[in-house]
């Protein structure tokens, strides 16, 4: 299966051409954030271990362990640890971060459905029909958006 790579929207856009500059503005600084999400989503993955876990890996240490020699006593804590954070901790983080990539997914993609939605309609608008949507906003009561939004085109 060959492997495909895509480009950012920001690279496959001509300013002027294709949309406004301040379009494309915008656009560059929505993957900024883009980016900068996803190192934070990245760090806190990796650092992950969530209160409720770690008051059942404590509750489970506390518990009172089986007294054995002293050098495989501290080989089987070791054991005992090693199989608490792969039975309980790991699952839970896998869980969590399974979740959080869903939903960071699902509303960066609403959000970004919603934003190429609006420009779709803005960019096929005529001169005179923008201009009537731009008096109209600043005749007042409802946001640019939600005029954008209520268009039918």
């Amino acid at each position: 299966m060959a492997k495909t790579t895509t480009t950012r929207l920001s690279e496959r856009v001509r300013a002027d051409d294709e949309c406004a500059p301040w379009v494309l503005d915008e656009i560059r600084k929505l993957e900024k954030a883009i980016d900068r999400l996803d190192k934070q989503n990245t760090a806190l993955r990796a650092e992950m271990l969530m209160p409720e876990v770690f008051l059942r890996l404590t509750e489970w240490l506390s518990s009172s362990p089986q007294k054995s020699a002293s050098g495989a006593f501290t080989a089987g804590i070791e054991r005992q640890i090693a199989y608490a954070l792969e039975m309980d901790v790991l699952p839970e983080i896998k869980r969590l971060q399974h979740q959080l990539a869903t939903r960071a997914t699902v509303e960066e993609l609403e959000r970004f459905k919603t934003g190429h939605d609006r420009y779709e309609k803005l960019r096929r608008l005529n001169v005179p029909q923008f201009q009537a949507l731009y008096q109209k906003n600043l005749s007042g009561g409802k946001s640019f958006d939600s005029l954008v939004d209520e268009l039918s085109l």
